[in-house]
């Protein structure tokens, strides 16, 4: 797997204004530690203007706890939200916002996930009503 940096990436499709985003700039950055040779996912949950959990694509470590039955691949966003419910509690998740970011390793090209869009995971968004989430619309 190689190890991709920011200035590898092409951020031409996502708007400039999205790049400059404290929130989505961490997404990246939590996306480039990600383990995939595929697609690189970075998210972090926010409520109230604090970051309750972070996350990227891993593995989940053998006897490692989670607080929610998974396979052994975490994807970002479900990474985030575990992350989240560790720290805080699952009930202070309600009403957070989920952001996300993806890189396509091979491509080397990123985006911004918009659900809107049809161009998230489907299987992590599923999880969002679950906890009380919602996904990040960047404008």
């Amino acid at each position: 797997m190689a190890i991709l940096t920011y200035d590898d990436i092409d951020f031409s499709k996502v708007p400039k204004k999205i790049l400059k985003h404290p929130y989505y700039q961490r997404c990246v950055e939590l996306a480039l530690q990600g383990q995939s040779d595929i697609q690189l996912c970075g998210a972090l949950i926010e409520k109230d203007g604090e970051i309750l959990g972070e996350g990227r694509n891993r593995l989940l470590g053998r006897g490692e706890p989670f607080p929610f039955p998974t396979s052994f691949f975490l994807h970002g966003e479900k990474s985030a939200i575990g992350d989240a419910i560790l720290k805080h509690g699952e009930e202070r998740l309600r009403g957070g916002i989920v952001y996300c970011a993806c890189i396509f390793s091979k491509e080397r090209k990123a985006l911004i996930l918009r659900p809107e869009q049809k161009n998230t995971c489907t299987i992590c968004t599923k999880w969002y009503p679950n906890f009380g989430l919602r996904a990040a619309f960047p404008r």
